[in-house]
C-alpha cells in the first residue's frame, strides 16, 4: 500500500507575496508526495534526535 501526501504549509520565512512564487521559498507545496515548491524548515520536519526514527518522504 502506498500513501500519497498532498500538503500546503507556510514556513516562518513566508513573505505573504504569492504562494508558489514566494521569493523566500516560505510556502511549501507537496503534491502526490513530491515537493513542488518551497523549503522545508525545522518546524515542519520536527526536531531531530538520534533516538527518533527518520521520516522517509519518498
Amino acid at each position: 500500500m502506498r500513501v500519497y501526501v498532498n500538503l500546503t504549509v507556510t514556513e516562518k520565512s513566508y513573505s505573504g507575496k504569492g504562494e508558489t512564487m514566494c521569493p523566500s521559498d516560505g510556502f511549501v507545496y507537496f503534491r502526490n508526495s513530491e515537493l513542488i515548491s518551497g523549503q522545508l524548515g525545522k518546524a515542519t520536519l520536527g526536531e531531530f534526535t538520534f533516538s527518533a526514527p527518520l521520516l522517509k518522504l519518498t
